[in-house]
């Protein structure tokens, strides 16, 4: 089924989707066998959904992408991009982070060669890049990757998980046609990954005092055995 343009705010009718799923949990991954480096997705795929290429987003390619509220803050410390079928995006793309104005707060280019992280979704992973790290307090926020007519692939369709400090609020895409990496500002019918953060959540003082407090009596305790 393809969308008709009127979905989003743009003069053409880029993907095809089936179905997606809103529901929003919290995944914790004890193993991760194919991650060269440990990351914490925001938002991760519990399937590739339908793996397709845009078709129609010009050669300088298109962003498109996903919008989201921060309840509580969240470190953000890098980004990266889907590699549906685990082979690779077959190039370098650049993907952002925007404030929901549009203002760029970070912004990365993933290829192949980018830090592979494992996803729920098993016939595929994420690729990422690190960032400087930056604090997203509660607020409105979007980010998106490019994409060109044929490549990277893009999960439409994709169920998908959050962890609780974020909510998903819509799919995005860029106001102009084939000009690269731009904020994606115009809403879109449904959601493209496409890219996500690497975010760790920002534990609440009581809950950090409470570690702490915690922490020091285990140690107490062991230099107490010791004696």
């Amino acid at each position: 089924m393809r969308f008709p343009s009127t979905w989003g705010i743009c003069p053409y009718e880029p993907f095809h989707i089936q179905t997606w799923d809103r529901s929003i949990r919290l995944r914790f991954d004890d193993d991760i066998p194919r991650a060269t480096r440990r990351r914490g997705s925001c938002l991760d795929l519990t399937s590739e959904g339908t793996p397709t290429p845009c078709g129609s987003c010009g050669a300088t390619g298109t962003t498109f992408g996903w919008a989201f509220s921060v309840t509580s803050p969240i470190t953000v410390n890098g980004i990266g991009i889907f590699d549906t079928g685990a082979d690779g995006l077959g190039g370098s793309f650049e993907a952002g982070l925007y404030t929901s104005a549009g203002v760029l707060l970070r912004s990365a280019t993933i290829s192949d060669l980018s830090t592979v992280v494992a996803s729920a979704a098993v016939t595929g992973q994420w690729l990422f890049e690190s960032v400087i790290p930056i604090v997203l307090p509660a607020g409105d926020y979007i980010i998106g990757s490019v994409f060109n007519d044929s490549l990277p692939l893009a999960a439409v369709g994709a169920p998908f998980t959050t962890i609780p400090s974020i909510t998903f609020t819509g799919g995005v895409t860029s106001p102009s046609f084939d000009t690269g990496l731009q904020a994606p500002t115009s809403p879109f019918g449904f959601p493209i990954f496409g890219p996500t953060l690497d975010a760790a959540e920002i534990p609440e003082p009581a809950t950090a005092s409470l570690f702490a407090f915690a922490l020091a009596a285990v140690l107490a305790r062991r230099r107490l055995s010791r004696q």
